[in-house]
Parts: C-alpha cells; sequence; structure tokens
C-alpha cells in the first residue's frame, strides 16, 4: 500500500520532528546507502526514497505545533519572554524579515548546548512561570507560556521546549483535521487522532525526544515558510462517507457515522482500509459474508470487492488511495 494509517494517541508531547521531500529522501537515501550506514542504526535519517506527507483527523481536542508562525508574531513572543534582551536574540530578524533570518534564528535556537542552554532554559522557566501567573488562562500568551512550562517539565535540558515560540500552536476539535506537508516542523502534544500519512519511516528529529536527532539535517529538510493554521473540516459526499482534502496522490480519508444501514453499491477499484472509532458495525461483503466491526478493530477491503454494506451504529473511517 501507498499509505500508513493508524491511530495515534499522544500521553506525553512527542518529538519536534520533519518530513522531507521526495526529492530531498532520494538525494538522502543514497548518500547514506553510499556512506555504509546501515539500514537501521539508530543514527540512519532516511530509511527509504519517500516522501512523508500526514493528515490527522481528531478523535479528541488534538494540539500540536506546526510549522512556523509569522515572523511578526515570533519577534512579539521574544519580546514578552525578553523584554531587556529582545533585540540581540532576533534584532536582525526584525531588521530583515524573511526566510534567511528566520533560519539563522531558529538553527540557533535549536542548536543550543551546553552551559548556554542551562542559563537560556533557567532563566525561561522562571519568566514563564511570572507570565502564566499574570495572564488569564485562555489568553494567547497564557496558553503559549503554559505549553513552554510543560515541555520544560517533560524534557528538562531540551531547547525544543523553546518551540512554541516560534511554531504555529494548534488545537482540532473532533471530527477536524489537519494535512502536514514535506518541509514543515511538527510535534504532536496531547490528544488522540486518526493517522495517515504516505508510506515512508523517514523521520527527521531536532528535539523533544532522546532518540537520534541530526539538527543539521533536520534545519536543511525546513521551508522556514511562514503561515497560520486553517483546519479541514470534512465535506459531505453522495456515497454517505465525509471525505477530508489530502491534496496528496499517496493517500484518502474519509470518515461515516452509520445509524441503521450504510450501503455502498458502486466503489472504485481500490484497496481500502475500514477502522470503527466508535460503536459496533458489521459489514457485509458483496458474495454475502458477514465480518463484525467492532469498535478498536479494522477490516481490509481488496480492490476487487464492487460493493459493501456497513449495518449497526458507530464511526468508522476509510483509509485509501485517490480514485
Amino acid at each position: 500500500l501507498p499509505f500508513l494509517f493508524k491511530i495515534l494517541s499522544a500521553a506525553k508531547p512527542l518529538s519536534i520532528q520533519a518530513h522531507p521531500s521526495k526529492r530531498k529522501a532520494e538525494h538522502g537515501f543514497a548518500r547514506e546507502e553510499f556512506a555504509g550506514i546501515p539500514i537501521d542504526a539508530p543514527e540512519r535519517n532516511y530509511k527509504d526514497t519517500n516522501h512523508k506527507p500526514e493528515t490527522v483527523v481528531a478523535l479528541t481536542p488534538f494540539e500540536g505545533l506546526y510549522g512556523f508562525r509569522p515572523i511578526a508574531a515570533i519577534v512579539e513572543n521574544i519580546k514578552i519572554l525578553a523584554p531587556q534582551d529582545w533585540h540581540r536574540l532576533v534584532g536582525r530578524l526584525v531588521n530583515d524579515p524573511g526566510k534567511l533570518e528566520l533560519s539563522v534564528f531558529f538553527h540557533a535556537m535549536i542548536s543550543l548546548t551546553g552551559e548556554v542552554t542551562y542559563k537560556r532554559l533557567e532563566y525561561t522557566l522562571a519568566r514563564s512561570k511570572r507570565i502564566v501567573a499574570s495572564e488569564p488562562q485562555n489568553s494567547p500568551a497564557g496558553r503559549l507560556f503554559s505549553w513552554v512550562l510543560k515541555l520544560l517539565e517533560a524534557y528538562p535540558g531540551d531547547v525544543g521546549a523553546l518551540a512554541p515560540l516560534v511554531l504555529n500552536l494548534f488545537k482540532l476539535e473532533p471530527g477536524q483535521a489537519l494535512n502536514l506537508s514535506a518541509g514543515q516542523p511538527h510535534a504532536y502534544l496531547c490528544g488522540t487522532a486518526a493517522e495517515i500519512m504516505a508510506n515512508s519511516d523517514n523521520v527527521l528529529r531536532g528535539g523533544l525526544t532522546n532518540k537520534h536527532r541530526d539538527v543539521p539535517e533536520f534545519i536543511s529538510a525546513l521551508s522556514f515558510d511562514s503561515d497560520t493554521i486553517e483546519p479541514v473540516e470534512a465535506e459531505e459526499s453522495p456515497s454517505g462517507f465525509s471525505t477530508y482534502r489530502c491534496d496528496v496522490p499517496d493517500y484518502a480519508i474519509a470518515k461515516a457515522v452509520v445509524a441503521g444501514l450504510l450501503e455502498i453499491p458502486k466503489r472504485p477499484a481500490v484497496p481500502e482500509i475500514l477502522l470503527c472509532t466508535d460503536g459496533t458495525l458489521e459489514l457485509i461483503a458483496a458474495h454475502g459474508q458477514r465480518l463484525a466491526l467492532p469498535k478498536g478493530l479494522s477490516i481490509f477491503v481488496t480492490a476487487d470487492e464492487k460493493r459493501y454494506s456497513l449495518s449497526g451504529n458507530g464511526t468508522v473511517f476509510r483509509a485509501s488511495v485517490p480514485s
């Protein structure tokens, strides 16, 4: 299959990572093959030649970091954190607010080591506590610095805890989705979601992890595009499944809420994975076979299955490829 499909549940913030473009994956894989790095070596960055776009659909409130904030917002956050020292930290970015200076600033931040890291994080911890104590809990600054404190607690000594200052914080409500493209840094912070992605194991980590991280390679994969986040809403379709716009050729994802009977009388010749996330359903195949589909169970539907129906009461996700 050209995709991977799973349920992701982040009880603890997960690593800051990015996935390479197809071209970068091909070059990186060839380089590491030539260097003789074993495919299962912990320091191996590229396990294959594929890209890895992702789409997450929230099953519970789902929070994370994705992509760079607009540069003006990054500067404002640094001013709040370090009102006496902000110009030394982001003065160059203020004078030249573009991708180059953003990359220089982010590389300097994520590459901190030794005593400098300890002092920077110690100051950030004390300052963040004061900000959170003085801000309304749901204010933008209150939410931002609350997450900085949570990350400092979860990953002591890890400069990745500073990432919310620079990356967009997002929160998806159940049923909302987010598409994550190549070259965008991201981290899932809390919540449960259905996640579908291109079939690849290429992960470049930059922080919030005890696993192998390669900061120069991580930085080299980033696009440094600044943007705001727009959740993707499901779009109703005549099939009974609500579809999510993914904009990639590798996969498609849809959701249906079944109450009684949902018939799929004619389907494209593509493979599908059906996953029940709530309730209890039964799949009735074209030749009459019945398969139980309770919560937590999945069924693989082959491309030559021309039709089927679902009976019962529950919610089912369909992972497939664009037809």
